[in-house]
């Protein structure tokens, strides 16, 4: 027991580490305010765009080391945490999404409904399979369904890059 609770403590320091250094990386160059701002657009970039488990590392395991159960669906928390988030920052600080080409993808992700919040669906279909799916039949079919997912995720990762690829080659401003 000793053993997988310093596992899932490892597990929850590196988001935790990765998300302190993105903070502080922006706020080298920036305001304090503006670097969270940053930070927290970033994160929500990563829930909403990329189709993986992002809530085990970020909700479910602090929860499992607090209580000692397990969250079942951690994602149903994250991800309208991170939509509300991208919505309101949207609304009232839209010029924090200028500050790094990352948050300015968002940008034109969640600013662009046709074709770029195809990249949002495809990864809401690949984060919340096993939801729809059923957590028991999942496993009762564990093989079948996790390939199903990973075709979901890298559908979702190819569907990113296809309708971001425009937009990269202009934020970086590279000569095709």
């Amino acid at each position: 027991m000793e053993q997988r609770f310093k596992l899932n403590l490892l597990y929850f320091t590196i988001p935790v580490t990765f998300l302190i250094l993105l903070f502080l990386s922006f706020w080298m160059n920036h305001s304090f305010f503006t670097a969270i701002m940053a930070t927290f657009i970033t994160w929500s970039f990563y829930i909403l765009c990329i189709p993986a488990n992002h809530g085990k590392l970020i909700l479910g395991i602090p929860y499992k080391v607090i209580t000692g159960k397990k969250l079942l669906y951690p994602e149903r928390i994250i991800w309208p945490a991170a939509l509300i988030f991208s919505v309101i920052t949207m609304i009232s600080y839209v010029n924090i999404y200028q500050t790094t080409i990352i948050t300015h993808l968002f940008y034109n992700i969640l600013s662009t409904p046709r074709p770029q919040w195809l990249i949002i669906f495809v990864s809401f279909l690949g984060t919340f399979y096993k939801y729809f799916i059923g957590y028991e039949r999942f496993f009762k079919h564990k093989y079948f369904h996790c390939f199903i997912r990973l075709i979901l995720v890298i559908l979702g990762i190819l569907t990113f890059f296809y309708l971001s690829y425009n937009e990269l080659v202009i934020l970086l401003d590279v000569m095709v």
